[in-house]
């Protein structure tokens, strides 16, 4: 049977982010994500993939889609790219029609957002948290490309790098990779939040 898992932030061959998780060379990063999402992912699961695959930059943005490519597509898994703000391919960037054929040759689908529904309830897919709900600098940048709280729906995001993965109130799921031991979410966890904190919270 086929699961579902969802992350964001891979950041393959940043060269910051890798010094931030503590890892020694650049190498070392990228061989324990590429690892930790192998060993997680059966050979027909499904991976939602919520934005920055690398630091960007042709060559940063190649070297990514290769090792996504040969590390899980090639051997079964499907995976689904929500693009952030270091892909290329992501509208908010003036050329990204240039890299819609070599991110369309690696994953099964690229949109800047998705609406799943999860434990019942309607959840949205970005590399973004909502409008005005946080980043990892003092201002909230990148609003025109966020989406609205409505109140209701909970949503997946990335980009913050934080180590904290529910924001309560604002039903906020941060499945970025810093939050999760390098490791995906399965969905049944995600479930099991969304319930969780649907009863914890007060409406």
């Amino acid at each position: 049977m086929s699961n579902a898992f969802f992350t964001a932030d891979l950041h393959l061959g940043h060269r910051l982010v890798s010094d931030l998780r503590g890892f020694d060379t650049v190498e070392d990063h990228d061989c324990a994500v590429m690892d930790n999402l192998a060993a997680t992912l059966g050979t027909s699961d499904t991976l939602w993939l919520l934005g920055d695959i690398s630091a960007g930059g042709g060559g940063g943005q190649r070297h990514a889609l290769a090792l996504i490519e040969e590390v899980l597509v090639s051997r079964g898994r499907t995976v689904h790219l929500i693009p952030g703000n270091h892909d290329g391919v992501h509208p908010l960037h003036r050329n990204a029609l240039k890299w819609d054929g070599p991110y369309r040759q690696v994953f099964a689908s690229v949109q800047p957002f998705a609406r799943r529904r999860i434990a019942g309830r309607n959840v949205w897919l970005s590399h973004f948290p909502w409008r005005g709900g946080g980043d990892h600098t003092d201002i909230d940048r990148y609003e025109t490309v966020r989406l609205n709280d409505d109140g209701t729906s909970w949503l997946l995001h990335g980009h913050t790098h934080s180590l904290e993965a529910i924001d309560y109130e604002r039903r906020q799921i941060h499945v970025g990779l810093d939050a999760w031991d390098l490791r995906p979410v399965p969905l049944e966890e995600i479930a099991a939040l969304v319930n969780a904190t649907e009863v914890a919270v007060p409406r």
